[in-house]
């Protein structure tokens, strides 16, 4: 499903910034140990080739966040809109997957909770009035 493949580019997004947060500190160690030799070779202006490619995968790397997260934002409201006509298995799946999402959905939680507590009125009240093997 989409909220799926997008919970799965997230965490794959967490994955690639930990690791360029890797490499930086271990391409500033190597910068550190390296100072001596910077005497001797050509000035570029204070820009790195690779601190560039870096700053590019760090960008896209904000960008893709934010376009997942716009994406699971408008999932969440359009399922708390139609949270009264979807069925229960189509509610349990939705909730499965943003459980498992780093991403916080509290109204479209908070509309399935008080679609289950609606629906668990109406049962009670029904039961009362006759007996579940009738409904």
């Amino acid at each position: 499903s989409l909220a799926e493949s997008v919970g799965v580019l997230k965490e794959l997004e967490g994955k690639k910034e930990k690791q360029s947060h890797k490499d930086a500190t271990q391409g500033q160690q190597s910068l550190e140990s390296t100072d001596s030799e910077e005497s001797t070779k050509p000035e570029t202006n204070g820009l790195d080739p690779e601190e560039s490619d870096e700053t590019k995968e760090s960008s896209q790397s904000i960008d893709l966040s934010a376009a997942s997260d716009d994406v699971l934002a408008l999932i969440a409201k359009l399922a708390k809109d139609m949270s009264k006509s979807m069925n229960a298995e189509q509610i349990r799946r939705l909730c499965e997957v943003y459980s498992l999402l780093p991403f916080q959905a509290d109204e479209m939680i908070n509309a399935f909770a008080t679609e289950a507590s609606s629906r668990m009125r109406v049962l009670e009240d029904l039961s009362r009035n006759q007996t579940f093997d009738d409904l």
